[in-house]
């Protein structure tokens, strides 16, 4: 598996210089236009503000990684490369795993990139954005929101995978994340969000390994047939 693994980071990124670079300009723009807001916020700024703070890395990790698991996953099986990998001996669930370590690797790799800029670029713009931040803050930003998004990534790739057409998913996916950010504050009046958020760490950790779990499960009971095009 980790000649695979190695084999897709090759072949989808270090092979492909335009999708490395495309993908960096496209995190310098909206990952600190993005995160602007999570710096801007207060302690007092209330429950809805401590969501967006938690939520938007989340939404952010998301939407850096739809296209890339649409061209593993979608595009590979529409060139019926999954097919050659399950005909060499390979299962859908190491298929899987494999196209997602790359995955998984590359979105955190090119949203660290936009973490770093965004640390440079936010304090010449506000000079006082990170005064005030405590650690959690950074732990979220770091590892519980990122981790949470990615597994989100794992899910939909399932998704491509199994089904033939993807794009009213992946549509349906890119509205959602933007739909949910605008009506927070209404949604928040009906769903207790702010003890949500109060553990968020717990609640990211926990939902990360149920998706991931979810992903898994469903990739051993489908058939592989229904991995072919």
């Amino acid at each position: 598996m980790k000649v695979l693994i190695k084999k897709e980071i090759d072949y989808f990124y270090l092979k492909n210089v335009l999708v490395i670079f495309l993908n960096i300009i496209l995190v310098l723009f909206i990952v600190p236009t993005s995160l602007f807001p999570s710096f801007s916020f207060q302690k007092d700024c209330g429950h809805v503000a401590s969501g967006l703070d938690k939520l938007i890395p989340v939404m952010l990790t998301v939407l850096l990684g739809i296209q890339l698991t649409s061209m593993q996953f979608y595009r590979e099986k529409m060139n019926r490369n999954i097919e050659v990998l399950l005909a060499l001996g390979y299962k859908p669930v190491q298929i899987w795993i494999c196209k997602m370590v790359s995955v998984w690797i590359m979105v955190y790799l090119f949203y660290l990139i936009g973490l770093l800029f965004s640390f440079t670029i936010l304090p010449i713009i506000s000079p006082n954005i990170m005064q005030g931040k405590q650690f959690p803050f950074y732990l979220n930003l770091f590892l519980f929101s990122p981790s949470l998004g990615l597994s989100i990534l794992g899910l939909n790739s399932v998704i491509h995978l199994i089904f033939d057409d993807i794009r009213i998913i992946n549509l349906s996916l890119t509205l959602g994340v933007f739909l949910f950010i605008f009506f927070l504050p209404q949604i928040s009046k009906i769903i207790p969000l702010a003890q949500f958020m109060k553990h968020f760490s717990v609640v990211s950790v926990l939902a990360s390994i149920f998706l991931i779990f979810i992903s898994l499960t469903i990739l051993k009971i489908i058939p592989e047939e229904r991995c072919l095009r």
